[in-house]
C-alpha cells in the first residue's frame, strides 16, 4: 500500500478485546498517477481491503461488481488439544472484523462505478487476454494532480456512459484511465 498511499489506516482489526491498526508509511512508490482498480463478486480479503482503502483515500476509481464481502479474520481451533478427546477435528471461530479507513466494514464494498455481472450479461464469462499476451505492458500516465476531481458529478456521468453497454472490465479501466487524464 505504501506505494499508492502516502501514509494513513489502512485498515482496522477490530474484536471483543482487540482493537488494531494497519498504516501505510510512505517509503517510496509514486502517490500521483490516477488509478483504477477493477472488482468483482470474487474480490476478497486482501485485495477487498486494498481497493477500499484506496477507494476511501480518493486515490482511485473502483469499477465493477459489489465484492465478495468476507470481511472478517477466522481461526481454526483444533478440538482434539483443546477438548482432550481422541477426536479429530476442528471449530472455525470469526475472531475479528476488518474496517477500511472510514469506518466501513469491508463487506460486500461497492464500487464507484458498477458494471454488469457476468451473471448478468449474455455471456457467462468476460474476455480475458489468452496467454501469451501481445497487447501493450502499460498504458503511458502522466502526474494526476487532483483526483477528486474523478469522483465529480461530471466525471461519474462521463464514466458512466463509458462503462453502458461494456461487460469488459479491462477495457472500461482503460478507457476511465484515459478520461482521467483528458480531464486533468
Amino acid at each position: 500500500m505504501d506505494f499508492f498511499i502516502a501514509q494513513g489506516v489502512v485498515v482496522y482489526l477490530k474484536g471483543k478485546n482487540y482493537d488494531d491498526q494497519i498504516w501505510a508509511l510512505r517509503e517510496g512508490g509514486d502517490t500521483t498517477k490516477p488509478l483504477v482498480v477493477l472488482v468483482n463478486e470474487g474480490t476478497a480479503s486482501a485485495a477487498e481491503i486494498v481497493a477500499g482503502a484506496l477507494q476511501d483515500y480518493g486515490r482511485a476509481i473502483v469499477v465493477g461488481q459489489k465484492t465478495y464481502g468476507k470481511g472478517s479474520v477466522q481461526n481454526i481451533y483444533e478440538t482434539q488439544a483443546a477438548l482432550g478427546t481422541t477426536f479429530k477435528g476442528g471449530l472455525k471461530l470469526t475472531t475479528l472484523w476488518y474496517f477500511l479507513p472510514s469506518g466501513k466494514n469491508v463487506r460486500m464494498m461497492d464500487p464507484d462505478v458498477q458494471l454488469a455481472s457476468a451473471t448478468d450479461t449474455k455471456e457467462k464469462t468476460l474476455d480475458h487476454p489468452s496467454m501469451p499476451y501481445f497487447g501493450p505492458d502499460q498504458i503511458p500516465v502522466v502526474p494526476f494532480q487532483n483526483l477528486s476531481e474523478a469522483h465529480s458529478t461530471d466525471f461519474k456521468r462521463k464514466a458512466n456512459a463509458i462503462v453502458s453497454g461494456s461487460d469488459n472490465s479491462e477495457e472500461v479501466g482503460k478507457k476511465l484511465l484515459l478520461e482521467m487524464l483528458a480531464t486533468r
